[in-house]
């Protein structure tokens, strides 16, 4: 919505004419950046809250999530990558969990920038999202397609919840440390995307 404001209320030219000029992309990405990590920091901190208040964890802060006593959801064992303990699990998870929230804000910018429509760049973003998420039902489970996929930020997410991250990732995963590299490659993708998008915009007709 930021990056097509001025096309929606007809103020390109006049905000393009400014002394601050079409630099103002780069004050809406900052913007959109940080109130996007504001609000994931204010669900956290709520959602933080409630869970410690309903559950104790004060007797295994130091324990190792890789104990016997720890399954996931399908009652195997819960293996990570590296030994963790649970305080050591939860910075881990909060760390990947921010930067998928940045990358989000990434995404945002850089089709917003690409389209002048603000309802057609929502479409697009809104599909992509969407497309990650359905083409993994065209590939067999175990597959190096369907493995890539699971890189991608929509699976990210969604791995998140049913296998975990930092661990072995079930029978769709054959990488070690899926989610740091799915991190790492959604970050240079998409920030070499919006270095093209914002270039573009630079060079773009106002007309």
């Amino acid at each position: 919505m930021s990056t097509g404001h001025e096309n929606i209320r007809n103020t390109e030219q006049l905000v393009c004419s400014s002394k601050t000029g079409r630099r103002i992309s780069r004050a809406k990405l900052a913007a959109s950046l940080t109130t996007g990590l504001i609000f994931f920091c204010m669900i956290l901190a709520v959602s933080l809250c409630l869970f410690f208040a309903r559950y104790d964890y004060s007797a295994v802060w130091n324990d190792n999530v890789s104990s016997s006593f720890n399954v996931n959801f399908s009652q195997d064992p819960f293996i990570t990558w590296h030994s963790f303990t649970v305080r050591q699990y939860l910075w881990a998870t909060i760390v990947v969990a921010a930067g998928l929230t940045a990358v989000f804000g990434l995404v945002g910018y850089a089709v917003g920038t690409f389209f002048r429509s603000v309802y057609i760049s929502c479409g697009i973003a809104v599909a992509m999202c969407i497309l990650q998420f359905l083409a993994m039902f065209l590939f067999q489970v175990g597959s190096w397609v369907r493995s890539i996929l699971n890189l991608t930020p929509v699976m990210l997410w969604v791995n998140s919840n049913r296998s975990g991250w930092f661990s072995e990732g079930g029978a769709e995963i054959i990488w070690a440390h899926f989610e740091t590299i799915g991190l790492a490659v959604s970050f240079v993708i998409i920030i070499a995307v919006s270095v093209i998008a914002a270039g573009l915009y630079r060079r773009r007709d106002l007309l």
